[in-house]
């Protein structure tokens, strides 16, 4: 017994050349389903596992790999190909987010995305109990926010009065769950730095559905804490883009009362570098 979800599917057979995103026509056969997942085999004993990490990621995201894995078709996404300058401008952000940990206005912002948790306590955790993953952190998004669910990189932007901008993608977390949520889409990050004067932090919103609390904390895509979680995934990914991140490490430090963000330059700078030189997705990956 074996896993079949989509994510542990590699392609749709040769004879569903028509599969699109809107015929969703085709079979798959028994060498179609992964064995093994980055080192997590495909059997009941991790079916659980396997089963958080596919959850985090939605059907259409599914669909499209498995469109253009099956049919060869020109990828969707478009690589992002940094100039020296923007080149320079990413790597610069490990800087200025360590800048910016210990900044009063920054850390305010965090204050406020917290008081509007309280503001809609009761709805959160309502939302909270929502099983779909993606249709749980869109509700708690929209509640937050205020916003209609648009998803662009950030729920949210703020720029300071010192001229950095401030991009805060909000994250929901089971806290009773070992769930790994989505971190973000490598090039569209890259792309989002490469601008200048630019970071980019998560908020968490951490649930505890069980004694009905929650817990908040902004903190930097490029924390040490963060950085340690970080897995760069391949899988979901269009094959002319560098993949996504998913964060599968252990989060609970961020959700400690005297958790606070940490960046080291150095750290940053070699994990962005690295996003810079990650290789194209192949049809193999």
């Amino acid at each position: 017994m074996i896993l079949a979800n989509t994510t542990f599917l590699k392609k749709i057979s040769h004879s569903s050349q028509q599969l699109r995103i809107d015929k969703i026509r085709g079979t798959f056969l028994g060498h179609d389903i992964l064995r093994e997942y980055e080192g997590i085999a495909t059997r009941p004993e991790n079916f659980d596992e396997l089963f958080y990490i596919h959850a985090q990621f939605t059907w259409e995201e599914n669909l499209v790999r498995l469109i253009e894995t099956t049919n060869a078709i020109v990828p969707a996404g478009q690589r992002f190909e940094p100039t020296e300058q923007q080149r320079a401008n990413i790597l610069q952000a490990s800087e200025l987010a360590n800048l910016l940990s210990n900044n009063p206005e920054y850390l305010q912002i965090g204050n406020e995305l917290s008081q509007r948790v309280d503001e809609n306590l009761e709805a959160i955790l309502d939302a909270g109990e929502i099983d779909n993953v993606n249709l749980r952190g869109n509700r708690i998004e929209q509640l937050i926010t205020g916003a209609d669910g648009l998803r662009l990189l950030e729920d949210m932007s703020r720029t300071l009065t010192i001229g950095h901008e401030v991009k805060v993608d909000i994250k929901t977390k089971i806290l009773t769950l070992s769930s790994n949520p989505k971190g973000f889409t490598i090039d569209k990050v890259l792309k989002t730095l490469a601008s200048g004067n630019t970071v980019i932090s998560f908020f968490f919103v951490g649930i505890n559905t069980e004694s009905k609390f929650v817990v908040t904390s902004l903190v930097s895509i490029l924390d040490e804490t963060i950085l340690n979680a970080t897995r760069i995934q391949f899988h979901w990914a269009g094959r002319n883009s560098r993949g996504v991140t998913q964060l599968t490490g252990n989060l609970s430090r961020v959700f400690e009362a005297d958790f606070l963000e940490s960046v080291n330059i150095n750290l940053a700078k070699e994990f962005l570098q690295k996003l810079i030189e990650l290789k194209p997705v192949t049809s193999d990956s």
